[in-house]
């Protein structure tokens, strides 16, 4: 039976072999830093119209700061869901490489145990 460190190791390799990260990593990682960067300026934005209109002094002047509002809301959900995405996505594909290889390993080893039980009978 293998060692756990062994099994990691092993799994480690696979993953090398695979070129996982080099083949999706870049536009995964664009996508991230777009999504932070988005909730950032949604924030910003947020942030200005509010305290442009709490500074107004007649209500033409807070209506327009408050129009703001809804963009930095946009901005701040979208680049959420962009950040969110791309690190679920990242996440789950790692996920799913590790059970495949978990599942082939056990296929392997039931393959190994049953072999000897077909020569015998």
């Amino acid at each position: 039976m293998t060692q756990p460190d062994d099994a990691e190791a092993q799994f480690e390799e696979e993953l090398s072999r695979l070129h996982v990260k080099k083949q999706y990593a870049e536009p995964e990682r664009r996508m991230i830093v777009l999504g932070l960067v988005l909730v950032a300026i949604g924030l910003v934005v947020l942030a200005s119209s509010l305290v442009g209109a709490r500074q107004a002094i007649t209500v033409q002047q807070q209506l327009d700061n408050l129009a703001l509002a809804p963009l930095g809301l946009g901005l701040t959900a979208v680049g959420a869901t962009l950040w969110l995405r791309s690190s679920l996505t990242r996440y789950l594909r790692f996920w799913l490489i590790r059970l495949i290889y978990e599942e082939r390993r056990n296929t392997d080893r039931l393959a190994a145990t049953a072999a000897p039980k077909r020569d015998e009978g």
